[in-house]
C-alpha cells in the first residue's frame, strides 16, 4: 500500500524518472524479505491454512503491483496478468489495462513503522546469522542449540519463530545490549583543551573503563561493545545494525553456538536426504504437497536410524517410506560422508 501511494503521488506530479528506482526497490523488499521469510508457508510445509493464506497473499500483492506496473511495461504487465487469471485463477479474463485500485483506499493507509522496521531489523539479524554459520562451517540445514543475541530492540522477539525456523535454531535469547563489556576511547583533542598537561589522567581513566569521575560528559569518549567478550570454543558473534522504532540504527551483537552432537549430526544428515529428495520430486513434476511413496534400497546406513528418526523424516517429506533389498529404478543421493542411497520415487494418487 505505502509502495502504491509513492508511485502515485510521483504520477501525479509527474516524476516518472523516480518511480523505476522504487519498482526495483519493492521487488528487492518483496523478494528477499516477504518471500524468503514465507517460503516455508507457501511450500506447505507447514499447515495447510498457512499455505493457502501466504499463496493469497502473495497473489493479491502481485495482482495488484501489476495494476501499477501496467503504465511502464504495458505489454509485460498484460502477459503477467493473463498467466494469474488464466492460468492460476482460472476466472473470467479482464484486460489489465481495465482494472483499477481503489486510489481512497490507498492515499488514507498508514504505514505501521514499528512493524516494517522490525522486518529490516530480523533480515539484518538472518544475514549476520547465515554468515556466522559460513564461518563456522556450519550449513543452514546443519541445526544450531541456539542463538544469542544482545539488543536494544523491541520488536525482534515478535518475530523468534520465524527466526528459529528461518535460521534452523532450537532457541533464541534475547539480552539487553548493556550485559556486554564495553570498549572506551577517549576524545583526546577535547580532553586536552580541558585538562591541559593533566589530560593524560583522565584518558587513562576513560581508557580503563572508568566514566564516573566528576566533570566527565559523554562527549569525552566513545564506545563500542566487546564481542570477544563471550565468545568461547563452541561460540563465535558478530555485530549487526538495527532500525529502532525512532528509524535510528542501532548496534546489536548475536552469538550462535557451534557445538555439534549426534542428534544433530543425525538430524542435519537428515535435512540433507529431504532437500535432495525434494529436487528428485521438482525435476519429476511432483509438487511438495503431493503425497508420494518413497523407497529406499536397504544398506547399513539405514540400520543404525531408528524409527522414530524415520517417522519425522515421513512427515517433513509428506511421504510413505518403504525400504527393498533391490531397486531396477532409482535416483541417487549422498550422505556427508559420501555413502550413495538409491531411492525411487512414486506419486500417490
Amino acid at each position: 500500500m505505502e509502495f502504491a501511494k509513492t508511485v502515485y503521488n510521483h504520477m501525479e506530479k509527474l516524476e516518472i524518472t523516480f518511480i523505476p528506482k522504487l519498482i526495483f526497490k519493492f521487488i528487492d523488499y518483496l523478494c528477499n524479505i516477504f518471500i524468503k521469510l514465507s517460503r516455508d508457508r507457501m511450500k506447505g510445509l507447514l499447515t495447510e491454512i498457512d499455505c493457502k493464506e501466504s499463496l493469497s497473499t502473495l497473489y493479491t500483492i502481485l495482482s495488484k503491483c501489476n495494476i501499477l506496473l501496467a503504465p511502464f511495461i504495458p505489454h509485460l504487465a498484460e502477459y503477467y496478468n493473463y498467466i494469474m487469471h488464466v492460468s492460476i485463477a482460472q476466472d473470467n479474463y479482464e484486460s489489465i489495462h481495465l482494472q483499477q485500485i481503489d486510489i481512497n483506499n490507498i492515499l488514507s493507509f498508514q504505514l505501521n513503522d514499528e512493524l516494517l522496521n522490525g522486518f529490516y531489523s530480523v533480515n539484518e539479524l538472518l544475514e549476520s546469522v547465515r554468515n556466522l554459520r559460513q564461518q563456522s562451517d556450519k550449513p543452514m540445514f546443519y541445526p544450531i542449540s541456539k542463538i544469542e543475541l544482545y539488543t536494544d530492540s523491541n520488536i525482534i522477539s515478535q518475530f523468534e519463530d520465524i527466526i528459529c525456523r528461518e535460521l534452523n535454531a532450537k532457541q533464541l535469547i534475547i539480552k539487553p545490549i548493556e550485559y556486554l563489556e564495553k570498549n572506551y576511547k577517549a576524545n583526546k583533542g577535547l580532553l586536552g583543551k580541558q585538562y591541559k598537561k593533566d589530560a593524560h589522567i583522565y584518558v587513562q581513566k576513560i581508557e580503563s573503563g572508568d566514566i564516573t569521575w566528576d566533570g566527565c560528559i559523554p562527549e569525552y569518549y566513545t564506545f563500542t561493545y566487546n564481542i570477544n567478550s563471550l565468545q568461547g570454543n563452541s561460540s563465535i558473534g558478530m555485530t549487526f545494525n538495527y532500525i529502532n522504532q525512532n528509524g535510528i540504527y542501532k548496534q546489536s551483537i548475536v552469538y550462535i553456538d557451534t557445538l555439534s552432537t549426534i542428534e544433530f549430526d543425525i538430524e542435519a544428515e537428515h535435512n540433507n536426504i529431504r532437500r535432495q529428495i525434494n529436487e528428485i520430486r521438482k525435476t519429476m513434476g511432483i509438487k511438495i504437497f503431493n503425497k508420494v511413496e518413497i523407497i529406499f534400497e536397504k544398506n547399513d546406513y539405514w540400520d543404525e536410524i531408528n524409527n522414530e528418526s524415520l517417522y519425522l523424516l515421513s512427515n517433513r517429506l509428506n511421504a510413505t517410506i518403504k525400504f527393498q533389498d533391490k531397486l531396477e529404478d532409482y535416483n541417487i543421493i549422498k550422505t556427508f560422508n559420501n555413502k550413495i542411497l538409491y531411492v525411487s520415487i512414486n506419486l500417490i494418487l
